[in-house]
């Protein structure tokens, strides 16, 4: 299991205030000095002359669960370079389950977000064949030793 990313976007935080202050959703003290009494109240009351920008910092796992049909996908890739018509001749060829365009190519868009998979260069068909990662390969990997644990346990039980 790789450790988790961790991202932090203090310069989008401050994007944020300057273009909140440009709109004048926040107002400095000196805009609503000349907007009037009650302005200049909530002004001193709400405004500091120091803003404080706080980073929130999210953690995002590297690892998505794979699906049957991503897991199907990555098994494709093992043996080399395809576009998807050749993963979905593949697929169904080996499992009898077609997949069609749309669900092929958001599972291969979840893929390549995850760094599972990577585009290459565009064939003179104009289609675009994926490659697997390193990354993919494990996460193949870890899902195929999964489903092996999970056969050898209901052998047992059914045995018991």
């Amino acid at each position: 299991m790789q450790p988790p990313l961790y991202f932090a976007f203090p310069a989008t935080i401050a994007a944020c205030v300057a273009r909140a202050v440009e709109h004048e959703r926040i107002r400095p003290p000196e805009v609503a000095a000349r907007r009037g009494r009650r302005d200049r109240a909530v002004a001193e009351t709400s405004w500091s002359t120091r803003p404080v920008l706080r980073a929130t910092i999210y953690i995002v796992p590297r690892t998505i669960e794979l699906s049957e049909e991503a897991a199907l996908v990555l098994a494709s890739l093992m043996a080399g370079p395809k576009h998807g018509y050749a993963m979905i001749g593949d697929v169904e060829a080996h499992t009898g389950k077609r997949l069609g365009p749309g669900t092929l190519y958001g599972i291969v868009a979840r893929l390549e977000t995850a760094g599972y998979i990577r585009p290459l260069e565009v064939e003179q068909r104009g289609r675009r064949p994926y490659r697997i990662t390193p990354a993919g390969k494990r996460a193949y990997e870890e899902r195929l030793d999964r489903l092996q644990r999970y056969g050898k346990a209901l052998r047992a039980l059914a045995a018991s």
